[in-house]
């Protein structure tokens, strides 16, 4: 039960691939406008963790693959995570609009974010769905459980 009061984090290692480089200057912008965006890259990851938690939103863009932890660091500590849209599929994949907000370019992202950075409820309401998601689905219980599934599936086969 982590109290919010950064509208918006952004931090990345890098900024070479995804989408990094546009959404942060992106926030860069929104910061100018006199949102509280923090920006970071020389957290321990223990407050790393814990300046998500008091996000309402935290941004997440491909990283060095087609993929960034950041998402499911995100939806684990409540936060609702604004993603770049990946091209790789995976099982029980978050919910656009439910568990996170997804995102194809930086306007898209810019439109997106200006318009939920006014409905800080709906991000609350996203982040606890997205934490929910991650438990039911993505913990390291429901991933054993998962590969177990198939495994029995594939026996009985």
């Amino acid at each position: 039960n982590i109290k919010k009061d950064i509208d918006v984090f952004c931090s990345y290692g890098h900024v070479m691939t995804g989408l990094r480089y546009e959404t942060e200057n992106i926030c860069k912008k929104l910061k100018e406008e006199g949102f509280n965006v923090v920006f970071s890259k020389n957290l321990s990851h223990d407050e790393y963790l814990k300046t998500i938690a008091r996000s309402y939103i935290s941004v997440s863009a491909w990283g060095a693959g087609n993929s960034c932890m950041r998402l499911w660091e995100s939806m684990a500590n409540k936060t609702c995570c604004f993603r770049q849209r990946t091209v790789i599929a995976f099982p029980n994949e978050p919910v656009d609009g439910k568990h996170c907000v997804v995102y194809n370019t930086p306007e898209e992202f810019e439109k997106k974010i200006r318009n939920y950075l006014n409905k800080k409820e709906l991000c609350v309401k996203i982040g606890k769905d997205g934490f929910n998601h991650v438990v039911d689905y993505h913990s390291s219980r429901a991933k054993v459980e998962y590969m177990l599934n198939i495994m029995r599936f594939n026996k009985e086969v």
